[in-house]
């Protein structure tokens, strides 16, 4: 079940919720304006903590190069392989880059271990947050 937004009732500064289910108290928002700019705001967080992933992976990709696990041909042809899915991610878009990773084939350091390892973090992100 998706997350929807909530909104305390009866309160003079109400708090807003993105819940799996209605809390006590609160309500569920269906004025579509004001949907629109919380899910406005949600995508603008969900984009930064995707721009914060990615630039991990690039942080952990430049390393492994420095320390020779990695040369810089390969770290190019990751970055050339996998870049629709960190456009998805850099974007906000976890959902449809949850299923390009699952559809991407392996390859070159997009290898089974790294693959998982990134699908479990979408997955993780995705179960979390909606």
């Amino acid at each position: 079940m998706a997350r929807r937004f909530y909104k305390e009732i009866n309160q003079a500064f109400p708090s807003i919720v993105f819940e799996v289910a209605k809390p006590d108290g609160f309500a569920l928002i269906t004025d579509d304006i004001e949907l629109h700019k919380l899910h406005e705001q949600k995508y603008r967080y969900r984009k930064k903590e995707g721009e914060d992933y990615h630039i991990a992976i690039q942080a952990d990709m430049y390393l492994k190069i420095l320390s020779g696990t990695y040369t810089p041909v390969e770290a190019f042809a990751f970055e050339s392989h996998t870049s629709t899915l960190s456009h998805q991610i850099v974007s906000g878009s976890w959902l449809t880059a949850q299923s390009v990773c699952a559809a991407l084939p392996e390859s070159g350091i997009f290898d089974t271990v790294k693959k998982q390892e990134i699908q479990d973090y979408i997955d993780n992100y995705v179960t979390d947050n909606y």
